[in-house]
């Protein structure tokens, strides 16, 4: 898989076989992989607060649809594009105007995963050290922080 710059100002990932879809389409099943929504957990957050029942009934909801927002936007192009090459080699356009809802929803990944695996406990554990099952969750937060990366210095900031 590659990522790059497109003249448009956004992000085009070329898909070069099946299972560069098949991490693209993680994507989503991650950031929903976890304890409850990330909505509802921000605001547990503010439990016990002055702000906190205002949080869970005010911003938690809008957090919860933009989050949601976030998701079907990427599932959606990632479904068009696999679709539309025909599930082998092809490409998915990140238009500008969709990178913040990818940025978003690689970020609920990124923050589900942590969450699951508690990468940051043991940051000197190599990945080949790591069981199967985690080793693969460590390599896919990595894949979706560097995209984010691309994402914020190139598309999200010019």
């Amino acid at each position: 898989m590659r990522v790059a710059t497109t003249r448009e100002g956004g992000l085009r990932i070329a898909a070069e076989d099946p299972h560069d879809w098949d991490l693209l389409r993680r994507i989503v099943p991650d950031a929903v992989a976890r304890d409850g929504d990330l909505a509802t957990g921000l605001a547990d957050l503010m439990e016990g607060q002055e702000a906190g029942e205002d949080w869970r009934e005010f911003v938690a909801p809008e957090l919860r649809s933009m989050f949601d927002s976030q998701l079907a936007t990427v599932e959606a192009a990632v479904e068009a594009a696999a679709t539309a090459a025909d599930h082998g080699a092809g490409s998915l356009a990140i238009p500008r105007t969709a990178a913040e809802a990818w940025y978003g929803a690689l970020n609920q990944a990124r923050l589900a995963l942590e969450e699951r695996h508690h990468f940051h406990d043991h940051p000197a554990l190599a990945p080949e050290a790591m069981p199967p099952r985690r080793q693969a969750a460590w390599f896919r937060a990595q894949f979706y922080l560097a995209v984010q990366g691309i994402l914020l210095d190139h598309v999200l900031t010019c």
